[in-house]
């Protein structure tokens, strides 16, 4: 979807933008896969758009990693990308911004399997409680 530069700052604001957040922020456990801070729930966040080629019908993971403001601003739109907004690039995502969304994916699917890690051992734990007759 290509939008101009009006019809994208009226996206960016609307509630439709807005709204998909949530589901967004809950994917990653509320947490920046960067900097591992909060971020929703009473964390600052942005969503950052890795991309923009389905604006409207973002999908999570591929099109748009919610990020710590100071990871959003000093890493992807700033060193990475000589301090250039996307709009004012030759090239976005350039190949270190690529880079980056690759290492925030991956960093993604980490956090996500040690979730299932430790609720699996919880479960383990919970049930060897039982058997032993530590817990009832």
């Amino acid at each position: 979807m290509a939008l101009s530069r009006s019809e994208y700052r009226v996206y960016i604001t609307s509630s439709l933008w807005r709204d998909k957040h949530q589901e967004w922020l809950k994917q990653v456990g509320y947490q920046c896969p960067v900097s591992f801070k909060k971020v929703g729930k009473g964390g600052k966040y942005n969503c950052h758009h890795t991309n923009y080629k389905r604006l409207g019908e973002e999908i999570f993971f591929l099109d748009i990693i919610p990020l710590n403001p100071w990871v959003h601003k000093n890493i992807v739109h700033g060193v990475l990308s000589g301090w250039k907004p996307a709009g004012q690039q030759k090239h976005y995502p350039n190949a270190p911004q690529r880079i980056f969304h690759n290492y925030c994916r991956m960093m993604l699917i980490v956090q996500a399997l040690l979730r299932i890690i430790w609720r699996v051992t919880k479960t383990i734990l919970r049930i060897t409680l039982r058997l032993l007759g530590v817990i009832k």
